[in-house]
Order: C-alpha cells, then structure tokens, then sequence
C-alpha cells in the first residue's frame, strides 16, 4: 500500500518477506508509557482516547484499519492548531496543543 510490497519484490523477487514483515508488525506494541511520564507512540494521538489505560484494550493483532483509535495512533499529526482538525493524509486526525495537554494531564494522574 505504501511502496513497501513492491519495495521487497524488486528486491527479492517473491511476496514472503513481505508476508514475514506484515506478521512481525501485526504482533508490534501500538505504543509505550515509560516510567508512567512519557508517552512514546508511532505517530499521534486520538479523540477516542482521552486515558492510556483504553490503548490496552485496542486488538492489535490484526491489520490496522482505516478509522478508529487504532488507526489514529498510527497516522495522526501534530499541528499548530488548538485541537482537532481533519488530516489531508486521509487517516488519523491533525491534533494541537490542547489534544496534547488533555492526554497529559490524564497520563499524569495514571
């Protein structure tokens, strides 16, 4: 979908590496909290998630799809905006400063 399939068959010449990979990430963490202060994640934030807590309950071993918190995680963009804002990328959502600070201020508490 991203060049990475096509990527692997001009290099490789056949689809299982490719097959091998796509498992490997199906089975990847979404994201991490260290020492309970700092929040590390693919690319961003979602509305659907206002506590880190709710990430656990998010099934991973699937394809990602194309909506939902699993998906924005995974394709959101920080911004010069106060909140949310739709992302031209066509996946995940465009957040601000606020999104941010909210998230925080319910990770601090955790």
């Amino acid at each position: 979908m991203y060049g990475f399939y096509d990527e692997i068959m001009h290099k490789y010449g056949n689809p299982n590496i490719w097959k091998f990979c796509i498992e490997v990430f199906d089975c990847l963490s979404i994201s991490a909290l260290v020492d309970g202060k700092i929040f590390c994640v693919h690319a961003g934030l979602s509305p659907e998630i206002k506590l880190v807590d709710q990430i656990n309950t998010i099934d991973r071993k699937m394809e990602v799809p194309a909506i939902g918190s699993f998906c924005d995680l995974l394709w959101s963009d920080p911004e010069e905006i106060d909140t949310w804002g739709i992302n031209a990328r066509g996946a995940g959502w465009l957040f601000g400063s606020r999104a941010v600070k909210d998230v925080y201020n319910h990770t601090k508490s955790i």
